[in-house]
C-alpha cells in the first residue's frame, strides 16, 4: 500500500492514522510536538520522548494529555511488542552509525504484531553527513548515522512496505535558513502473527452487548447493561469514519460483523474488501469477529440479501476456499452467523446442520448462533429449532444474536426492530442451557424512539445470562 510518493508530511501521517492498529503511540524524538499534536488529535495515547528540556515543556503546557519523557532516545526503555505505532524522524544523525543499527532493532522488537514504523534520516548523500554531529557513548563527536532504503531488507524483510521515498527535500529553518537534505524515509508495518488452532473455551467472556447504531440515544449506550458493542463492519470501510470506531473503542469493547463476506461466492471477497476488514478489525482490537455464512454477491451482481447456501460438496469447496483466504488475511478468529431464510434450501434441516458443522470445523471457525433467526426459519418451514441446534458442535457457539421481527401475512420477517418473542426467549434459555457461550447481543435497527423499551431488551437479556451463569 503506497500512500504517496511525496516525502513523510502531516497529509501522509494523517492518511497512515487510520490504518495504524489500537494502542499507545511512541514520538521518539518529539521536539517541539508537532507530529504528537497530530497523532494524539487523532485519538491515540502517545508518549513523547527528547532529550530538549524547553521544547517539551512547551509541548506539555499546550497538550497537559500527552506523556512527555525528557531524556536521550537511547536511555528510553522500549517495551517489547507494546507500541502500535513508534514515530523516529530525523534523530539519526545525532547518532552513531552502531547506535542507529541498535535502535533499529529495538523498535522492531518494540512494535507489537500489525504495529506501523514511521521513520526517517539522513541519507549518505545529505550534505550534513559531511559533519560531527553524533556523540558517542563519551559524549565525543562522531560520524553523523545514516540510514538507506537498503537497511529495510537486512532489518524488514518481511515487513509490508506502506511508503519509501529516498532523495532530497526542501528545508527551511534558521539558522541555516533555506537548504537541502537527503533522506531516506519509510512507513512499514511488523507482520501479523498467523493464527493458530483456535481455543474456542479461552476466548473472553463479554457478556451482555448491542449492536451499535448512530441513531441510538446516550440514555441506552451509558446503561451498565451495556458490556459491549458490536459494530457493522460495512459501515466503517471509509477511513473518514475512523476516529468515530477509535473513540467507542475508548469506552467500549468493540466486536465488527460484516454482511458482505460472502463465502459462498465463487472466488469470495476481494483483497482490497479483507484489507479494509482487517484495517477495522486492528482497530476495533476485536476478540473475534463475524460473518454470514450464506453469499450476497454473483462475481457480477449484488443480490442485497443474505442468501443461504444449498449443503453439497460444490458449496463446501468455495466456501472453505474463501474463508481460508479471508482467515490468512485477518488473523482474529472468525464466526459464521446461520442466516434468516424464507424458503427451503434442503428437504432435511438436519443436512444444513451438518452442513454448518462441517465447514465450522473444517475452517476452523466459530458460530455466532442467532437464536432469532433459527426461530424465524422454524416459523416459516416448519424446522424443529430444537433439533437443529443440537446437531450443532456447542463448543463452537461464541456469540449469539437475538431479535423481534414482525409477522406479515403468516411469515415472519426479521426486521430488528420489536421486542424478542416469547417463543425466541424460551430458546435462549435453551441454548444458554447447552453451550458455553461468551457473549450475547441485541440487535435493533429502527423504531428508537423510545430508549426505554429498547433497554428493557438489553437489561432482560443481561438477567438471563446471569440466571445460566455466563459472567465477565
Amino acid at each position: 500500500m503506497l500512500l504517496s510518493d511525496l516525502p513523510i508530511d502531516r497529509a501522509l501521517l494523517s492518511a497512515a492514522c487510520p490504518w495504524i492498529p489500537t494502542g499507545p503511540v511512541l514520538d521518539l524524538g518529539a521536539g517541539h510536538g508537532q507530529i504528537s499534536e497530530l497523532l494524539q488529535a487523532y485519538g491515540f495515547p502517545v508518549t513523547a520522548v527528547d532529550e530538549d528540556t524547553r521544547a517539551l515543556a512547551a509541548v506539555q503546557a499546550a497538550h497537559p494529555e500527552l506523556q512527555v519523557v525528557e531524556c536521550d532516545l537511547r536511555q528510553f526503555e522500549i517495551a517489547p511488542e507494546h507500541w502500535a505505532a513508534i514515530v523516529c524522524l530525523n534523530v539519526t544523525p545525532f547518532l552513531p552509525q552502531a547506535d542507529v543499527e541498535a535502535l533499529l532493532m529495538h523498535l522492531a522488537a518494540g512494535l507489537k504484531p500489525g504495529g506501523v514504523l514511521i521513520f526517517s534520516g539522513f541519507h549518505a548523500d545529505d550534505p550534513g553527513c559531511a559533519y560531527l554531529m553524533a556523540e558517542d557513548a563519551h559524549g565525543q563527536p562522531a560520524p553523523t548515522g545514516q540510514v538507506s532504503l537498503a537497511l529495510l531488507p537486512r532489518f524488514f524483510s518481511d515487513w509490508p512496505v506502506w511508503f519509501a521515498f529516498e532523495g532530497p527535500v526542501e528545508d527551511d529553518h534558521p539558522p541555516q535558513g533555506p537548504h537541502r537534505h537527503v533522506l531516506s524515509q519509510w512507513i512499514i508495518q511488523k507482520p501479523e502473527v498467523p493464527l493458530a488452532t483456535i481455543n474456542w473455551s479461552a476466548l473472553p467472556r463479554l457478556g451482555t452487548g448491542m449492536g451499535w447504531r448512530a441513531a441510538l440515544h446516550e440514555e441506552i449506550l451509558a446503561s451498565e447493561a451495556i458490556e459491549f458493542l458490536e459494530i457493522m463492519t460495512d459501515d466503517h470501510h471509509s477511513p473518514e469514519l475512523d476516529q468515530r470506531l477509535l473513540a467507542l473503542r475508548q469506552r467500549y469493547t468493540l466486536v465488527p460483523h460484516g454482511v458482505e463476506l460472502s463465502p459462498g461466492t465463487p472466488g469470495g471477497a476481494s483483497e482490497a474488501y479483507l484489507k479494509d476488514v482487517a484495517r477495522i478489525v486492528a482497530r476495533c482490537d476485536s476478540p473475534w469477529w463475524s460473518d454470514h455464512l450464506c453469499y450476497t454477491h454473483s462475481p457480477r451482481y449484488r443480490t442485497h440479501s443474505l442468501n443461504p447456501l444449498p449443503p453439497g460438496e460444490e458449496s463446501l469447496a468455495t466456501v472453505l476456499s474463501n474463508l481460508k483466504r479471508a482467515r490468512q488475511n485477518i488473523p482474529r478468529p472468525l464466526l459464521l452467523e446461520n442466516p434468516a431464510y424464507y424458503a427451503a434450501v434442503s428437504p432435511d434441516p438436519l443436512q444444513e446442520a451438518a452442513f454448518f458443522k462441517q465447514i465450522v470445523e473444517s475452517a476452523d471457525c466459530g458460530i455466532l448462533l442467532d437464536v432469532a433467526n433459527l426461530m424465524g426459519n422454524a416459523y416459516n418451514l416448519g424446522l424443529d429449532p430444537y433439533t437443529y441446534f443440537d446437531a450443532l458442535p456447542a463448543e463452537r457457539i461464541v456469540q449469539l444474536h437475538l431479535a423481534g421481527g414482525r409477522l406479515l401475512e403468516e411469515v415472519l420477517f426479521d426486521t430488528h426492530d420489536r421486542p424478542i418473542w416469547q417463543e425466541t426467549w424460551e430458546l435462549l434459555r435453551y441454548v444458554l442451557q447447552h453451550s458455553d457461550v461468551r457473549a450475547v447481543s441485541l440487535e435493533w435497527d429502527d423504531n428508537y424512539e423510545v430508549p426505554a423499551r429498547i433497554l428493557e431488551e438489553v437489561q432482560a437479556l443481561r438477567r438471563v445470562q446471569r440466571q445460566f451463569g455466563l459472567r465477565l
